[in-house]
């Protein structure tokens, strides 16, 4: 039907207005199967009908299929985040396990970045964190699993305990290792030895004597378990004869067997040696020192060696020089680095530096860092300050650029030079950044060497370390 307004047009200005040309190409084609406009569909035929009906289901298919494999892809690409962040989680696990607590954490942070509201992925990082001692950090990835839902197992309730005893929530920690006794329907050894840190914390010596003692007396606590136990006893205040009494019974016990701590109970035995007191006011010792010591040559390895040597000089201080040199010998029989290495901590501690220095050779102090750190250490004892310096900037012994600053610094303040003393200690504040290792070496080292600014400083940028991010912090 023609357009009245057209007409009208075309009367007064004799111009014929052209029809605009329907759009070409698929655009075109789709929006013609599309069209509902009554003029267009009245003059198609049958089939054109037909043909505009099966081109616009179809492009309405291409629409549903389109939107299908969208969400299928945005759902596939959520899947394997999940598995990549979970899959890194693991392999922090294993470096866990492995003995790399600072590797571990570095890759649990990695996948808590990619997926912070994973069920396990956060088990894992609250595991890493706890064992490696991030207790800010292990306490927010505690309570964010905890709000995922998903019920804490009695192990996970005792890490958690450990966690919030460390970080000072008495009132949660006691929460959680009842939570744990609901759950196993008794306080296992290792929530029992959890409850005698918590009233240690707590100042109430009397009840971690009454826990040590529920540990100590069951038949079923595993060895290392009782040792951990025997050494929360030695070092309580105020215990009752009748705790330390079992407790050298236990420790006598460990360390005359041959298990995986046989080793570790015959040095804390060697460390008892004319320390406890007993009932009679007298002095009491887990095992006689002439059989400590026959046990200790009896076991090979040299940390063997040196607690037996240990324990000589601590029956006869008289002996020390005669001691000392059969250490080092025995170090030098032994020849490896391991070997030399507890030697000339060992001396160091003790401090006869002249006779640690006699063998600690430039050439052995080239076997490894420790060592080279260890004559540094002698020459600055005896004073040969400028020894030390030369032996340092020559550069000859293994030692990073990072612990290079920290002896510079420390040669420095023993040559009385205390502005150079804090650039050097300014410089590895510096160099540490926030490398959690470095930060923690230096923290320990500065705190040594008696440049406490620089101790404090390292600290407190550990602190901030655990703080900032924190998984608690992450919003509800």
């Amino acid at each position: 039907m023609p357009d009245p307004a057209k007409q009208r047009a075309t009367k007064l200005s004799g111009f014929v207005p052209e029809e605009p040309e329907p759009p070409s190409g698929w655009w075109g084609e789709w929006r013609a199967a599309l069209s509902t406009d009554p003029d267009d569909v009245g003059r198609l035929a049958e089939p054109e009908k037909a043909l505009r009906r099966r081109k616009g289901a179809r492009l309405i298919l291409g629409i549903l299929l389109a939107a299908a494999i969208v969400t299928a892809l945005v759902f596939v690409s959520k899947l394997w985040f999940i598995y990549d962040a979970r899959s890194i989680a693991e392999s922090a696990a294993s470096e866990l396990a492995a003995g790399r607590p600072d590797v571990a954490w570095e890759r649990a942070l990695v996948a808590a970045r990619q997926q912070p509201q994973d069920r396990v992925v956060l088990h894992v990082l609250a595991e890493v964190a706890t064992q490696a001692e991030r207790w800010d950090r292990a306490a927010g990835a505690w309570t964010l699993l905890e709000r995922t839902g998903v019920p804490l197992s009695a192990d996970d309730q005792l890490r958690r305990a450990v966690v919030l005893v460390a970080t000072g929530d008495s009132a949660a920690a006691l929460a959680a290792l009842e939570a744990a006794r609901v759950l196993r329907g008794m306080d296992e050894p290792r929530a029992l030895l959890i409850r005698t840190r918590l009233a240690l914390r707590l100042r109430d010596p009397a009840a971690a004597e009454m826990h040590l003692k529920a540990l100590l007396t069951r038949a079923e606590v595993g060895d290392a378990e009782r040792l951990e136990a025997v050494r929360e006893a030695v070092t309580l205040p105020r215990a009752s004869a009748e705790l330390l009494g079992i407790a050298m019974q236990d420790l006598a016990r460990l360390a005359r067997g041959d298990g995986p701590v046989a080793l570790a109970a015959l040095e804390e035995a060697v460390h008892c040696l004319g320390g406890l007191p007993v009932e009679d006011g007298g002095l009491g010792e887990p095992i006689p020192r002439s059989e400590l010591t026959k046990l200790l040559r009896a076991r090979p390895g040299f940390r063997a060696r040196l607690l037996s040597l240990e324990a000589e000089l601590r029956s006869d201080p008289a002996r020390r020089s005669e001691i000392h040199g059969a250490l080092i010998q025995e170090a030098a029989r032994d020849g490896s680095r391991e070997a030399m290495e507890l030697a000339s901590a060992w001396l160091i501690e003790r401090g006869d530096f002249l006779l640690l220095l006699e063998h600690l050779t430039p050439s052995r102090a080239r076997e490894s860092t420790a060592l080279g750190k260890a004559r540094i250490e002698v020459l600055l004892a005896i004073g040969r300050t400028r020894d030390a310096r030369m032996e340092v900037e020559s550069q000859r012994y293994p030692i990073d650029e990072f612990l290079e600053q920290m002896l510079l610094a420390r040669i420095n303040e023993v040559g009385g030079n205390a502005e150079a003393a804090q650039g050097r200690w300014s410089r590895s504040l510096k160099m540490a950044g926030q490398d959690r290792p470095r930060l923690r070496r230096l923290a320990d080292y500065a705190r040594k060497c008696g440049a406490d600014l620089t101790a404090d400083a390292a600290e407190a940028s550990l602190t901030a370390l655990d703080r900032v991010g924190t998984l608690a912090e992450v919003p509800k």
